[in-house]
């Protein structure tokens, strides 16, 4: 099979999986929140909620919480999960809070990157050691390779999905569990506001063939916690302490559907009919799964309470629903780029976006992987192999809408490098548009560390200057007209922003 065939047939095979449908699930393994850990949690009871709803009616409209992303890697670098699953996460997390008018958004851009084996691989057992990380102003989530609360970190260990950690106040959820199919995210930060799962009190399921289909005691037998009963009678002290969230005995840890009627009764004899779409449960594999009334009034209450004054849901954040089509216009699908370490990426963007999330990864090896976020509609990159097939990925979103699907293309490399580097003092330095249609103005977009005279020089493939014109520098970010619209006839060209730090390198196209 020649380069180009096989890169056709990837093509299609990425496209078919971006374009897939993910069904939802819930837990496949456990939570590591235990019993004893929710006994930490605060609990408000239905008058003390009711009371504050009607002095504060405004505390339970629209809430934005601020949210860092910790992405933990080895002490090397290794490991570390990728932006785009933590986007689609978080996509995943504001449906299932949206219709409760909760909104969850980026702080300050939302990824702080660590690399530490000891959280990376243990961060169940490194609490003292995560704290010296949080950002402290916003709902903390660390990423890590396991979310085992007792440190395990054998391949076969991982078995806890997530946890919130009570005492240092923070979340942990394992890496795989970055995708927008799952609830793990969601369950977690309503542990952080304050919700108990719904079979509190059972560490294990209730045993059927040990102890019969009726429950012979009132007590679970491992912890001691008062047994939940369908009359509602005890529904304020057992289980999560919520009315209208039935009983549930942990049975629907043992199966794979979404189904509650195992034949099982409560110790008065009547039948259990547990919930088993409820987010903070253990069912599998339900259409979708919701928090009840009660649980979202606790949740805001938690949200209004002094100890989460740190939380400033006073901030707007931009959840615009990003509309239009996205295309990537350079490189062109399957093009080959002549220098692979100087290769401008650039799309034409979509409304209200905010920032672009730009992944590049080689098809023949996944580790050669790159990712970049920029508030432009194109990038410079120049980290790329020779002769190396690779595949781009560019997903637009804001700090609380992430939920459009990312966008990709297919680009080769060739052998040729660059001779010119951007200088350390640039950054952002990006052309647009390119291509040009030829009445555009030709706009440079950059952040300069360092102010002074320069000279902007436009010449084509054979080396003719056809513009040159002298600009001052200044520090920061700033736009500076390289060319009027009409200047320059359709063809290739290379701009350089020449300096005494140092030049800067571009090719652009005027169609």
């Amino acid at each position: 099979m020649n380069i180009k065939s096989k890169i056709s047939l990837l093509a299609l095979v990425a496209a078919a999986t971006i374009g897939s449908v993910k069904a939802q699930h819930q837990h496949n393994a456990n939570c590591g929140v235990t019993y004893e850990m929710e006994q930490q949690l605060p609990v408000y009871s239905e008058k003390d909620v009711q009371l504050f709803k009607e002095a504060n009616p405004e505390r339970f409209a629209a809430i934005n919480i601020p949210v860092t992303f910790h992405t933990v890697a080895n002490s090397q670098g290794e490991g570390r999960q990728n932006r785009l699953g933590i986007l689609n996460s978080l996509c995943r997390m504001n449906r299932d809070y949206a219709p409760h008018g909760i909104a969850f958004y980026l702080k300050d851009g939302g990824f702080n990157e660590i690399d530490n084996s000891n959280i990376f691989s243990m961060a169940g057992s490194n609490g003292t050691l995560i704290q010296n990380f949080k950002d402290g102003a916003a709902v903390d989530i660390f990423i890590t390779e396991n979310a085992n609360t007792n440190g395990g970190d054998s391949p076969d260990s991982g078995t806890v999905l997530g946890f919130y950690s009570p005492g240092g106040d923070y979340i942990i959820i394992r890496k795989k569990e970055m995708a927008d199919s799952s609830a793990t995210m969601s369950h977690e930060v309503g542990h952080y506001f304050s919700l108990r799962h719904p079979h509190s009190g059972w560490s294990e399921p209730y045993d059927i063939e040990t102890y019969g289909s009726t429950v012979p005691f009132t007590t679970v037998p491992e912890t001691g916690a008062e047994i939940e009963l369908m009359d509602g009678s005890n529904c304020e002290t057992a289980g999560d302490r919520l009315c209208d969230t039935p009983p549930d005995y942990l049975l629907g840890f043992t199966s794979q559907a979404c189904f509650s009627n195992f034949g099982v009764f409560d110790p008065n004899g009547d039948a259990l009919e547990s919930q088993a779409n409820l987010s903070m449960g253990y069912f599998n594999n339900c259409p979708t799964y919701v928090f009840s009334p009660q649980q979202i009034d606790r949740l805001k209450m938690n949200i209004a309470s002094p100890a989460r004054n740190f939380l400033d849901n006073t901030h707007i954040p931009n959840e615009t629903e990003i509309t239009g089509e996205l295309s990537i216009t350079s490189p062109g699908n399957q093009e080959t780029i002549e220098n692979y370490n100087g290769v401008e990426i650039s799309w034409e963007g979509v409304q209200d976006a905010d920032q672009y999330l730009v992944e590049i990864t080689n098809f023949s090896d996944p580790a050669d992987f790159y990712e970049y976020t920029t508030s432009n509609e194109a990038l410079y990159v120049t980290d790329l192999e020779p002769s190396k097939a690779y595949f781009v990925n560019v997903k637009p979103y804001n700090d609380a809408y992430t939920c459009y699907p990312e966008v990709g293309s297919i680009f080769l490399t060739g052998n040729n490098a660059t001779a010119v580097e951007d200088p350390s003092f640039v950054s952002d330095f990006v052309v647009f548009p390119n291509p040009s249609n030829g009445s555009q103005d030709i706009i440079v977009d950059m952040t300069s560390e360092w102010n002074g005279n320069a000279t902007i020089s436009i010449t084509d493939l054979a080396g003719k200057v056809i513009k040159r014109q002298s600009v001052q520098i200044s520090n920061g970010k700033q736009e500076i007209v390289a060319s009027q619209g009409g200047e320059i006839q359709s063809g290739v060209y290379f701009l350089q922003l020449l300096t005494a730090k140092g030049n800067v390198t571009r090719k652009i196209v005027i169609n």
